[in-house]
């Protein structure tokens, strides 16, 4: 099962990787079996079927979900570069975060012109 999954997803998985992690706010490495379906068909692997799924439930899975960072490094797939995407995913939310501290601060204009 591993192998026939990793052969379908291998040629997509950055671009799976990437829009699974963008699916993970919180960086939990979960997503649903079927957030990680339409995913799939999103990026055109379209021949993953039922069967796979439940596999994967089964080897990756924790409360219905698929841990997807474990799979990819399983599977061979997982690259340094991948860690650049959670990497940016926080830095983003703790720039939004930045930003929303300075809107609700009057301190907010000496920084305008950073």
């Amino acid at each position: 099962m591993r192998d026939k999954v990793r052969a379908k997803v291998g040629y997509e998985w950055k671009a799976i990787y990437k829009s699974l992690n963008k699916l993970d706010p919180e960086q939990t490495n979960f997503v649903t079996a079927q957030q990680f379906e339409q995913t799939c068909e999103s990026v055109g692997v379209r021949n993953i079927h039922k069967d796979d799924i439940h596999g994967l439930l089964k080897r990756y899975g924790e409360d219905g979900k698929i841990n997807y960072n474990v799979m990819s490094k399983d599977f061979g797939l997982h690259t340094p570069k991948f860690d650049l995407f959670y990497k940016h995913t926080k830095r983003e939310k703790n720039i939004e975060r930045l930003k929303n501290f300075f809107k609700n601060d009057k301190t907010e204009n000496r920084f305008a012109g950073l």
